[in-house]
């Protein structure tokens, strides 16, 4: 920079100075420095940034400079006392005239970082289902799965198997490692019942599935006969203490005269009888031209379509549970036919063992076989309070966990009656209350549960006795009482009190 150097003055009268002298010289900038710089602790983010915070020393008073803290960590993975060095640069309007001592020595913590683990709701499932799981992580790191109740399901990897009914919570976990803390997460999964496995079967029966030329199980051949039937060897899945059986199909048919049907079930793949002790259903109604199209508990099919039309109808089912079905669930000889009945009479239909005729066209589709594993449910009621003849009638509040309906009935309906749910009290004593629950086609009957109910003794108060005060002597000490009314006696009750 150049000096300009002044007061210099002539040394006599006799002489001038033209110019005053200058010369160069340098000014340095002034060295600041950060006695107290420390590294903020940062959370793993797999990068080596680092913040470094502290106070400058050295700034002249009047002059603007600020510092930007920043450096570098030696390593990024999470950890304490990392060596990180600074790269800080200094700002503000007089930040040209000063240096920056960047601090030495530093370390600095990056700690383990937090994983979000995404994991929606869950749907109900039903019994038998295997699904996957599908919960995913913002590190990239591996979920894992667990059932708090296994007797619901099991998990294995991301796969779930339905193996009971109820609720069970399913817990995604990751774990940690060098840079991430362990992190879980929990869904409920309500297992409800329902079909545990659809098997198609591979008939021994000469089952058609359409239209076309086939011999009617126990009849003769003719090109205007379709027949189906299946029996109990599935072709894919397992069975599991089953306890029991849908048979539905899908059926056309075009005017006839030939319009009884029979299912007929068999336990050892050659005795066949007439369904019974089921539910028969039609899910889908027939064309406006069909009439008293209908399928009977007892297997029955009665098909009635219209002059010149075809009949469709759709989910037809027959339904087997308790003990209706324990003939046939379980049992690799199970089979089954829907076999076209002769019937001379018209209105009736033949046994098992008559002989079975041709129908008309006929076509089976989407036939089918469930099996159903009923639940077992459970009865929660708690012991009954004393009641005292006379109080008013009571409900009863017992539950079935699986949701459905509870029975009650007395023991001795002398003493109390139930209706509904709802007990009237009729004499003092005891009864035992029966709490009960038939079960249906997805929960077996829960074992009954009891409890007595004692009816205590309703207490009378008796107003005061009108005596006699005098009596003519006759050797006694007896006296004439006449007895005091009676309070509390119940309804329309006859009580009288002797004195």
């Amino acid at each position: 920079k150049l000096v300009t150097i002044t007061g210099y003055l002539a040394p006599s009268a006799n002489y001038t100075l033209t110019a005053d002298p200058t010369v160069t010289a340098d000014i340095t900038a002034k060295a600041l420095t950060i006695p107290d710089a420390a590294v903020t602790a940062k959370t793993y983010d797999n990068t080596t940034a680092a913040t470094i915070t502290g106070t400058l020393t050295g700034v002249i008073s009047g002059d603007t400079v600020t510092f930007t803290g920043t450096g570098t960590f030696a390593s990024a993975g999470a950890g304490s006392g990392i060596s990180v060095t600074s790269s800080s640069t200094l700002g503000g309007a007089s930040s040209g005239n000063y240096s920056l001592t960047q601090p030495t020595g530093l370390t600095g913590d990056i700690n383990k970082a937090s994983q979000t683990i995404t994991f929606g709701a869950l749907p109900n499932r039903n019994y038998g289902e295997v699904f996957a799981l599908s919960a995913t992580v913002n590190s990239g790191l591996t979920v894992s799965y667990a059932s708090s109740d296994t007797s619901v399901v099991t998990v294995s990897g991301n796969l779930v198997t339905a193996v009971g009914v109820g609720t069970t919570t399913i817990t995604a976990s990751v774990a940690g490692n060098d840079n991430y803390n362990a992190a879980s997460t929990s869904q409920s999964l309500t297992v409800v019942q329902g079909p545990f496995v659809s098997w198609t079967f591979e008939s021994t029966l000469s089952p058609v599935l359409g239209s076309g030329t086939a011999t009617l199980i126990g009849g003769t051949t003719s090109t205007y006969a379709t027949g189906v039937a299946g029996n109990g060897v599935p072709t894919s899945g397992t069975a599991v203490s089953a306890t029991g059986i849908v048979i539905g199909l899908d059926f056309r048919q075009s005017a006839t005269s030939s319009k009884y049907w029979q299912l007929q079930l068999s336990s050892d793949g050659t005795t066949f009888v007439n369904a019974s002790g089921g539910t028969a259903a039609i899910a889908s109604g027939q064309n406006a031209a069909n009439t008293e199209t209908a399928f009977s508990n007892d297997g029955l099919y009665v098909n009635n379509p219209g002059s010149g039309s075809q009949q469709f109808v759709t989910g037809i089912t027959y339904t087997l549970t308790g003990s209706a079905a324990s003939a046939y669930v379980n049992n690799s000889n199970f089979a089954w036919r829907w076999v076209s009945v002769f019937s001379p009479g018209g209105s009736s239909y033949a046994a098992a063992s008559s002989t079975y005729g041709t129908a008309g066209t006929a076509r089976f589709d989407n036939v089918y076989v469930q099996y159903l594993k009923q639940s077992a449910q459970t009865i929660a009621f708690g012991s009954l309070d004393a009641k005292t003849y006379g109080d008013s009638t009571f409900a009863l509040s017992a539950t079935a966990n699986s949701g459905l309906s509870v029975s009650y009935s007395s023991s001795d309906t002398s003493v109390a009656t139930v209706a509904g749910s709802t007990v009237t009290i009729l004499k003092a004593g005891s009864t035992v209350i029966t709490a009960s629950q038939a079960g249906n086609a997805q929960y077996a009957a829960a074992t009954s549960v009891q409890q007595t109910l004692t009816v205590g003794a309703k207490a009378l108060t008796i107003g005061a006795p009108t005596l006699t005060t005098t009596k003519e002597y006759d050797g006694t000490t007896t006296a004439a009482v006449t007895a005091g009314a009676l309070s509390g006696v119940v309804g329309s009750d006859t009580v009288t009190a002797s004195a």
